[in-house]
């Protein structure tokens, strides 16, 4: 009977039915897109007491990570789900698990921030975090007075305008796995854009509004996840269940703004407009956002174009589920617009572009037919064409699939950026362009 005992808690993972926020009752959440992202989302959570339900505070808020994004750190939660990517030092990625919370620290004096509930640390000269992994201080913050000084490196804090204001994140303590990573702070952003050297940043007032709701006494911790990591681990970890709107709002940061990868390139947004097939505007505003790899990649079809004295013409990139049933609901043919029951769409995964070839003036390049001609002639092999037509979109098909976007036969326009069909990859989102 001792062997059969024995073999079970061999064969069972020890954290199966481990709640890891036993005993907390305030809960950071941060999630991003995917382990690469350096942009995501935070929410705060609060419960009533043990047993009782997670409840949401406020909206959701913008954050950046680690400028590499995320990587399994050392904290509340167990080791034995770590994989790759893991936190190392000076890798510039964020801990990814479930941390508790450590002091708030700043520059103000500590009477300004008396109504702070938990504990505050001012911050002066002396102040520095270790970030050597040969010292005995390393991954902690000292004072150079009365420290005996064996460390090489440190950030010394009162230099770094960021540290203004922030929160210690019990990554890698207390026992400190030397080179597992150092000085994980939540602190003031640079921008919404940029991303960290491994800590998390927003906002001054959004940082302000969150170090005095947290209570000491009500334990908080940080949960920092991918956000497909953060659903894998939802139940078993007993975390905040996350509505489908919060799912989609979150998945939606996979989409970028493409004037913001490449202003070069010229946008005609068709649907903004009444200038289309619909004849009216189903987008409330002329943007063109596409998945951050897919705008990437176009980034570079341009950056090519350019070397020979051409450039692109956008008309579209991702658009809602829902702007995609009122078009077929208007066209209902599968060769021209894509069934919404059926694969959900192209574009609303962000992965789908309709464009063409333009001069070095922005005049565009002769085609076989305008952007939404649904006639045979649009079709990507029609042969009966002039030779301009012909040769510019071949030329168009070719630097496109160079760059892993596939044609698609009835429309010489239109492209998909490869494995569009993954959903866990590409997830299909109804999400409008005043939420991005």
């Amino acid at each position: 009977m001792k062997h059969s005992l024995l073999l079970l808690l061999l064969v069972t993972p020890p954290y199966c039915f481990a709640d890891f926020l036993a005993g907390h009752h305030q809960l950071i959440v941060v999630t991003t897109p995917d382990w690469e992202s350096k942009i995501g989302k935070l929410q705060l959570y609060e419960r009533a007491g043990e047993g009782w339900d997670w409840t949401s505070i406020g909206t959701s808020l913008p954050v950046v990570v680690g400028a590499r994004g995320l990587g399994w750190g050392i904290g509340l939660h167990p080791k034995a789900v770590h994989r790759l990517p893991v936190k190392r030092e000076g890798d510039a990625k964020s801990p990814a698990g479930i941390f508790s919370i450590g002091t708030a620290f700043g520059f103000a004096p500590a009477s300004e921030m008396s109504d702070l509930k938990i504990d505050y640390l001012p911050i002066d000269a002396e102040t520095e975090a270790v970030d050597d992994p040969f010292s005995h201080h390393y991954n902690c913050i000292v004072s150079r007075k009365g420290s005996s000084i064996d460390w090489r490196t440190s950030e010394k804090m009162q230099e770094q305008p960021l540290y203004a204001m922030g929160l210690v994140i019990n990554h890698n303590f207390p026992d400190r796995e030397f080179g597992a990573g150092s000085a994980i702070f939540l602190h003031i952003w640079r921008n919404q854009h940029s991303g960290t050297v491994g800590c998390t940043a927003m906002s001054q007032r959004d940082l302000a509004a969150l170090l005095f709701w947290l209570q000491k006494g009500k334990h908080p911790v940080l949960v920092q996840l991918p956000l497909f990591t953060y659903q894998e681990f939802e139940k078993e970890w007993n975390l905040p269940a996350l509505t489908p709107k919060q799912r989609e709002r979150q998945q939606a940061d996979h989409l970028v703004d493409l004037t913001t990868v490449n202003p070069t390139i010229i946008f005609d947004i068709r649907y903004a407009t009444n200038n289309n097939f619909l004849g009216f505007a189903v987008y409330p505003k002329p943007a063109c956002y596409l998945d951050k790899e897919v705008a990437e990649a176009l980034n570079k079809v341009q950056q090519e174009l350019s070397l020979i004295q051409l450039g692109l013409k956008v008309f579209d990139g991702y658009r809602p589920l829902s702007v995609q049933q009122v078009m077929w609901d208007a066209v209902r043919d599968e060769r021209y617009v894509s069934n919404p029951a059926k694969n959900k769409g192209r574009h609303t995964r962000g992965t789908a572009v309709d464009l063409t070839l333009v001069d070095c003036h922005g005049n565009e390049l002769e085609m076989p037919t305008p952007f939404d001609d649904f006639t045979e002639k649009a079709h990507s092999d029609y042969p009966n064409v002039s030779e301009a037509a012909f040769n510019n979109r071949a030329l168009l098909k070719k630097i496109m699939e160079k760059y892993h976007f596939q044609p698609l036969p009835t429309e010489w326009w239109h492209f998909d950026f490869e494995g569009w069909h993954d959903e866990n990859r590409f997830p299909p989102l109804d999400v409008s362009f005043n939420d991005l």
